[in-house]
């Protein structure tokens, strides 16, 4: 019996989105005037909040 996989739309679109964003990521990676922004963002405290997710859960304290 052969297998045959099955692709829901809402599978490839997902797929879709997630090529475009890391397609998007690659070009602001090799655009210097694009990516100066989002190095300032990043150096902020809250822009790179997500960027340093797992030093600042060291300092929670769990009760």
């Amino acid at each position: 019996m052969p297998f045959l996989p099955v692709f829901l739309w809402t599978d490839i679109l997902i797929f879709i989105l997630l090529a475009v964003i890391t397609a998007g990521i690659f070009y602001l990676r090799s655009k210097p005037h694009l990516r100066a922004p989002w190095v300032m963002v990043m150096q902020r405290k809250r822009g790179g909040y997500f960027s340093h997710y797992p030093a600042q859960l060291r300092h929670y304290r769990f009760s």
